[in-house]
């Protein structure tokens, strides 16, 4: 089965969506918007009544579920309905203890208890063939691991939850280093859906916070290939127009 995200500028450049037991992996540098779009793919999921499972390992839920409320996402609304459930992988590994409403914890990063906790809410909760999991990021799994490991936590994450269960799981991997950058690269090979962001280098030297979005491979699906520029507004991912002035002629002699 397919879904589409009902996001103009995801639906421009995955026009019958995706499938729903896909792997789908979001990379790239640290504020390209790569958080921001799983929010607003989890929130248009929320819309639709499908419930969300949200891993959180770089922020307390907490912090989470205010700033989805400051983006215009009811979060509060979603979790006392029971439809945005949190499993807290951030402060519970060091003994902080959130004030969100959550569903479980992880006291570690041991791959396979992360597993088990994800498989007993989602068997807590009576969910399969809808939902989507969250997790964002991946990067302390990397921190805490061999790589080898993680790529086989994300392989049964794939095969367990994408699969068996018909549930689409979104991940994030923050790329600030070329260490970082070749993991994403081998994970490319592993994911159904992988999906780059980067900067937009020339906007950003005139002023212009804008970034650009690459869908660089889903499987089964036809894609809108090239990179997109967009900015993230009060209206949410918008598409934008860069013009990109060329040298004249004669600067390009003045140049040689």
């Amino acid at each position: 089965m397919l879904i589409r995200f009902n996001i103009p500028l995801l639906d421009k450049l995955l026009p019958k969506g995706i499938w729903r037991n896909s792997f789908v992996l979001l990379a790239g540098e640290g504020g390209t918007g790569k958080t921001y779009i799983i929010q607003q793919i989890a929130a248009s999921l929320l819309n639709r009544d499908e419930p969300i499972i949200y891993l959180a390992l770089d922020d307390d839920p907490a912090d989470i579920i205010e700033s989805l409320e400051f983006k215009g996402i009811e979060a509060r609304r979603f979790v006392n309905e029971g439809k945005l459930v949190f499993i807290d992988g951030y402060g519970g590994r060091y003994g902080y203890e959130t004030e969100a409403p959550i569903a479980d914890r992880l006291r570690s990063l041991d791959i396979h208890a992360a597993i088990s906790t994800i498989t007993r809410v989602l068997d807590a909760k009576g969910i399969r063939g809808k939902g989507a999991i969250v997790l964002d990021s991946l990067n302390p799994f990397f921190q805490w691991h061999d790589a080898n490991m993680v790529y086989d936590f994300v392989n049964m994450l794939r095969i367990l939850i994408a699969k068996k269960r018909g549930m689409p799981v979104f991940a994030t991997l923050h790329t600030p280093t070329q260490l970082y950058a070749d993991i994403a690269a081998t994970m490319e090979y592993m994911v159904d859906v992988f999906i780059v962001t980067r900067y937009h280098s020339a906007a950003m030297e005139a002023g212009y916070s804008v970034k650009e979005i690459l869908i660089k491979k889903a499987r089964g699906v036809p894609v809108a290939y090239g990179w997109v520029p967009f900015m993230i507004t009060d209206k949410g991912l918008e598409e934008v127009r860069i013009r990109v002035k060329l040298p004249s002629q004669a600067e390009t002699s003045t140049q040689q």
